[in-house]
């Protein structure tokens, strides 16, 4: 059923779980061609430290609606929790995928 419980989510069996949405392997992109690469650890060092919040903030929350599991990527801001949030009940209220 898509609604709660009698008693709201204290009722609810499986109880609700909520994760840290795994963030999946980010691609390096190829140098354009005649380009030089930089050294292996230059571009590397400045990146990594905005990739997780940059890759989680053009990601959705996902769900496993059998477990009552909700994952969430790493935002770092309740602001753009919150709106990423919305839109995934907005935007997944009329589909199911299986992932």
């Amino acid at each position: 059923s898509p609604r709660l419980p009698l008693g709201g989510l204290a009722r609810l069996r499986p109880r609700l779980t909520v994760v840290l949405k795994a963030r999946p392997p980010m691609a390096s992109p190829a140098p354009a061609s005649g380009a030089e690469e930089a050294p292996a650890g230059a571009a590397a060092a400045s990146s990594e430290a905005a990739a997780p919040q940059a890759a989680a903030a053009i990601e959705l929350p996902s769900a496993s609606t059998c477990t009552n599991y909700l994952k969430l990527p790493d935002y770092g801001s309740e602001e753009l929790l919150r709106k990423h949030l919305l839109t995934a009940i907005h935007e997944g209220s009329g589909a199911f995928f299986l992932s």
